[in-house]
């Protein structure tokens, strides 16, 4: 879905490194990707915030000019009495 957001604004996605959600980056993994940059001339890496906090507590150095982080809300736009019923219902379970 990320890609398809950045193609919808006109960015053009040369790349893309998917990673499973809740993974645990590692050096090697910035490495591969500054490694990628350079061979493809890349201009600017885009990760969600999510991702940027666990990629902050390591040396990024090497990608740290071309990082751009990218804040992803959304906001309901119909249903939210239906959905909020539904997780409040689903809280007082937990807490019964």
């Amino acid at each position: 879905y990320l890609e398809f957001m950045l193609r919808n604004v006109g960015l053009d996605v040369v790349s893309r490194q998917d990673y499973p959600d809740h993974y645990f980056f590692s050096q090697c993994d910035i490495m591969d990707i500054a490694g990628e940059c350079r061979e493809k001339n890349i201009e600017c890496v885009i990760v969600t915030k999510k991702d940027f906090v666990k990629l902050k507590r390591m040396d990024i150095s090497s990608i740290e000019e071309k990082l751009f982080i990218l804040n992803i809300a959304f906001e309901i736009l119909e249903g939210k009495e239906i959905l909020v019923a539904g997780l409040n219902r689903v809280l007082s379970c937990k807490t019964a």
